[in-house]
């Protein structure tokens, strides 16, 4: 069966004449990464498309509907191993809580650290009891959708426009890294923003800054 290969890449792209592409293309491809680009309609065709990772490398989808980061997460998990998690969402929904629950209980979620907006504390009443229940969370005023995934290979960032709700019918785009040194600084922001008690983004950082 024929593979399904990605619309095009960084080598396509430096091949063109437009110069307007390629200065685009310099800016957010650095020299020792290669940097895929998808269009999909589902996260079904999402995992279809994305059938392996490598280091080093760069891919962004763009979805039209029917996206859900939490099939993303556990998609790339089947393709790295068992994953430690650090993740920041602006939205959540129960049953994508309940995933995170259910992967640390099959232990494909070796632990997950989550960073959260207090707007969900204050109306996604079930998700956020779920959280708090189950593993460690910080509530503080965020809108930033980074999650990341430590497996013993891999270091895998997703980042985007996507939250954690349970479905989404509207246009997102995210892309995911496998640069460890990435996934490292991700991490490290986050969880010594967990340890701030303010939840104001000026407090905390004053007091990660010197951290990083």
């Amino acid at each position: 069966m024929e593979s399904i290969k990605p619309l095009f890449s960084t080598k396509d792209v430096c091949k063109t004449k437009n110069n307007n592409i390629e200065l685009l293309n310099k800016g957010i491809v650095t020299n020792d990464s290669q940097h895929e680009f998808y269009l999909v309609e589902s996260y079904k065709e999402f995992a279809k498309r994305l059938t392996k990772l490598e280091i080093n490398n760069q891919y962004t989808f763009v979805s039209f509907g029917q996206w859900s980061l939490k099939h993303v997460v556990f998609h790339i998990i089947k393709l790295i191993g068992k994953a430690e998690i650090y993740s920041t969402t602006y939205g959540l929904g129960p049953a994508s809580a309940r995933g995170i629950v259910s992967g640390l209980n099959s232990g494909l979620i070796k632990s997950f650290n989550f960073l959260y907006d207090n707007k969900i504390k204050s109306y996604k009443f079930e998700s956020h009891d779920i959280c708090v229940s189950n593993f460690p969370v910080k509530i503080a005023s965020i809108h930033a959708k980074v999650t990341v995934l430590l497996s013993d290979k891999f270091g895998i960032t997703v980042t985007g426009s996507a939250n954690w709700s349970d479905s989404n019918n509207k246009i997102e785009i995210n892309t995911i890294s496998t640069n460890a040194n990435l996934a490292n600084f991700h991490k490290r922001w986050i969880l010594s923003s967990m340890q701030v008690e303010s939840s104001e983004p000026k407090q905390i950082y004053n007091e990660i800054k010197h951290k990083i």
